[in-house]
């Protein structure tokens, strides 16, 4: 059996059983939501994230004709597709992924009402549209789409303040001030204590930043608050924020000049990208390799092609 013959075969299986539990349910929207958990419980065990976009994947090719309603749970499909896609670093899945995600808005735009949980989604969507873009280069397009949404009044009537911090965070890493990140970080502050998750991840990219930058003292002060905030969110903080942590701490070391302990930290996280599939944190953590080999102080570089 040829790979491709292989390929299909799989695809044949993954169909099979969602086409067998959509009959049991007869309910593409509790059938989605059913697959849509066991795919994201299965990718914070021990699943690739490539192994998740191709069967997410070949579900949305399968259930897509079904859908004749707005479908939440099928705009979670396609956010996971896209998320998974960034995640294994494969531009062609990027590349493909991009062009679903406005249709995952487009279903949340449709439904007769929001729910709290339609919100998070649509804030995601266009997260993962935008970081998306960036990656493949379209910077310009990718900014117009965050100021679109972060100023659009229709999405103001259902949301809170604080639901824009991912679009804000993402924005300001993209304008790459330090004027964006210390108003940014001043907005992130005051949910704190109200939003943990969201929190710990504006933290960290102000660490990155401000480390990238050549700011070794804010950093080391960061550090210590960035650690804390992760010991906070315990279960919340998913395979791939784990082994971006463990780059921090190598960047961090090489910065210091404890290069063993650079070294160590970095291939740890080397080995566990590579392990989960995430080819994009994988590939970033060879070139601070690399720059430390080199007796030079690694930078975190945004994945680009």
């Amino acid at each position: 059996m040829t790979e491709i013959d292989h390929g299909y075969v799989w695809q044949g299986e993954v169909v099979g059983r969602f086409s067998s539990s959509l009959e049991k349910l007869d309910s593409p929207e509790v059938a989605l939501s059913n697959w849509v958990d066991d795919l994201e419980a299965d990718f914070a065990g021990s699943s690739s994230a490539q192994e998740i976009h191709d069967e997410a994947l070949a579900i949305k090719r399968f259930v897509g004709p079904l859908i004749s309603v707005p479908s939440m749970q099928f705009a979670r499909l396609i956010n996971l597709i896209g998320r998974m896609a960034l995640a294994s670093g494969r531009r062609e899945a990027i590349d493909e992924a991009r062009y679903s995600l406005p249709a995952g808005r487009l279903h949340l735009e449709r439904l007769r009402s929001w729910p709290r949980a339609a919100v998070g989604l649509y804030v995601d969507l266009v997260l993962t549209e935008a970081v998306s873009l960036k990656v493949l280069g379209n910077f310009d397009e990718a900014l117009a789409l965050l100021s679109d949404v972060i100023e659009d009044p229709v999405l103001s009537r259902f949301r809170v303040a604080s639901d824009l911090l991912p679009l804000q965070r993402q924005q300001a890493m993209m304008r790459g001030t330090f004027s964006a990140h210390r108003e940014f970080a001043l907005i992130a502050s005051v949910y704190r204590d109200l939003e943990v998750v969201e929190y710990y991840g504006s933290v960290k990219r102000v660490f990155e930043f401000t480390l990238n930058n050549g700011q070794l003292v804010a950093a080391e002060r960061l550090y210590p608050v960035l650690l804390a905030t992760s010991e906070r969110i315990g279960d919340l903080l998913t395979p791939l924020a784990q082994i971006s942590l463990i780059k921090n701490a190598g960047q961090l070391a090489a910065w210091k000049g404890d290069i063993d302990q650079a070294e160590k930290r970095l291939r740890l996280a080397r080995a566990a990208a590579l392990q989960r599939g995430l080819h994009g944190q994988a590939r970033q953590v060879e070139a601070m390799l690399a720059a430390v080999a080199e007796g030079e102080r690694p930078i975190l570089e945004t994945l680009r092609f």
